[in-house]
């Protein structure tokens, strides 16, 4: 996923799990970036 928000203080990670939690339909809160904080791959955890 691209995103338009800049890899600044986290901004990035925080739209990515945005738009999961939109896909899904589920709240933010379920959805949790396991590995990646600094690195263009990134692999979250959905709590479904």
């Amino acid at each position: 996923a691209r995103v338009n928000q800049p890899p600044e203080k986290g901004r990035a990670n925080e739209r990515i799990a945005e738009l999961l939690a939109e896909y899904f339909d589920i709240p933010k809160s379920r959805v949790r970036l396991v590995r990646g904080e600094t690195s263009k791959e990134k692999v979250f955890e959905i709590d479904l």
